[in-house]
């Protein structure tokens, strides 16, 4: 097994190290981190953001925690993607002229912390001004009782959709590079993706020439239903024929519906922090493989700084982790109404309960019979994030998760490669 980590020292050592070091030496450290890692390099103002406090939040205990404005920005700079009424106002105040009221309030949602207004309230605006753009928007025949509307997309451009497409090509050669060490030749492999959410990179697998492709996810059927989608496949197609044999159904990682050593590689991508119980989906993937058959995992774990996604990462440093259940509501309720429920809802069912950490995951994997040959763990994405890490903090973070290193809590994502013993 081989483990290669782009971090300073973690786990126990790391503790110890916080304890000893002023927070002067550890902004240098953060800082002479970033100058020398190998890695993908970071922008000259990623790290950068604004600090002004807006408000202090009242904790249980009686402390507060202040809250910065950019912080959410700075963790998770898209997060209006995640409503597709504000992602559609967006879109139609870059590429048409707008009434001075929905251009008011594009302004106001483009660097907000949070959204301004109610979706329902938003989405009245704007759905009558998108549906004169049909070249642009066009309706889904979904509803969305949030708001009480039929869910709009934006038609992507072809530009957009030829490098959508090669970017997953890209992604499913690394994968197939991994993938060798199976030892079975490309054109033979037969790959399960467990929580394919689209299905691209199952769609990209099968036309770079694996022999099957299967992938399942849990919300598979609509999909399909989206222009984007059929545009996707439609480009996956121009590439290389092949694409048609990839084969995407509803099925749920934990209870997987084929036979024991039908495949030759079982992988999943941001899939398995989503799962209910990853042990069973672990199991699954075990079970699947043939003797032999490579395991291959990406994680964005609950833990790392951007953790919480988009509606559950708050306005300071790792308050997804430190908040217990009636805090974080209280939260929501006070700095984020337009948005509570949505982020209730996922801070309920959206991840594993309770979290995992990268240790008791690891204990999972060779705990079903894997045997673990790679392990990489990125962290450069955040390193200005060690200049936060105090003591108190860190005592804070495993009071509700006791098992939480700053390993975990530095981790942006992590990969694994595991074998079938």
């Amino acid at each position: 097994m081989s483990i290669q980590l782009d971090h300073l020292p973690a786990g126990e050592l790391a503790r110890e190290l916080l304890d000893r070091t002023p927070a002067i030496l550890r902004r240098r450290l953060a800082q002479a981190f970033r100058r020398t890692t190998k890695s993908r390099p970071v922008s000259a103002g990623a790290d950068a953001f604004d600090r002004s406090v807006f408000a202090n939040f009242p904790r249980d205990d009686g402390t507060s925690v202040p809250l910065w404005s950019g912080y959410r920005n700075r963790i998770k700079a898209h997060w209006t993607g995640m409503y597709w009424p504000a992602r559609l106002l967006l879109h139609l105040d870059r590429l048409t002229q707008l009434s001075p009221t929905l251009r008011e309030v594009a302004t106001a949602i483009r660097g907000a912390r949070t959204l301004p207004l109610a979706l329902p309230e938003l989405t009245s605006m704007i759905y009558p001004v998108a549906m004169e753009y049909q070249d642009l928007v066009v309706p889904t025949g979904r509803h969305d009782s949030s708001v009480d509307a039929t869910e709009l997309v934006i038609v992507p451009k072809r530009d957009q959709i030829r490098l959508n497409v090669e970017y997953n090509l890209n992604i499913a050669r690394r994968l197939l590079r991994h993938f060798r060490r199976s030892r079975v030749i490309a054109s033979r492999l037969r790959v399960l993706e467990q929580g394919c959410g689209s299905g691209y990179t199952t769609m990209a697998l099968a036309t770079i020439g694996v022999g099957k492709a299967v992938g399942i996810d849990i919300d598979w059927g609509r999909q399909a239903e989206d222009i984007g989608w059929q545009m996707m496949r439609t480009e996956f197609m121009r590439v290389d024929n092949r694409a048609a044999t990839a084969h995407l159904e509803a099925g749920d990682a934990m209870a997987l519906a084929f036979q024991d050593g039908t495949f030759d590689v079982v992988h999943s991508t941001v899939a398995l922090e989503h799962i209910a119980e990853p042990e069973l989906a672990l199991c699954e993937a075990q079970r699947v493989l043939r003797p032999g058959g490579i395991a291959y995992f990406e994680v964005e774990p609950w833990f790392g700084p951007r953790g919480g996604h988009n509606l559950c990462t708050l306005d300071f440093p790792w308050g997804h982790v430190r908040l217990n259940e009636s805090e974080f509501e209280s939260y929501l309720a006070a700095y984020r109404p337009h948005e509570a429920r949505a982020a209730t809802d996922f801070y309920r069912t959206g991840f594993q309960s309770p979290r995992r950490t990268m240790g008791e995951i690891e204990a999972s994997i060779v705990r079903t019979g894997f045997r673990i040959l790679d392990w990489y763990e990125s962290r450069q994405a955040y390193a200005d994030h060690y200049e936060f890490l105090m003591p108190e903090l860190l005592a804070d973070c495993q009071r509700l998760n006791p098992l939480v290193t700053v390993r975990d809590l530095m981790t942006s994502s992590y990969t694994i490669l595991a074998a079938k013993v």
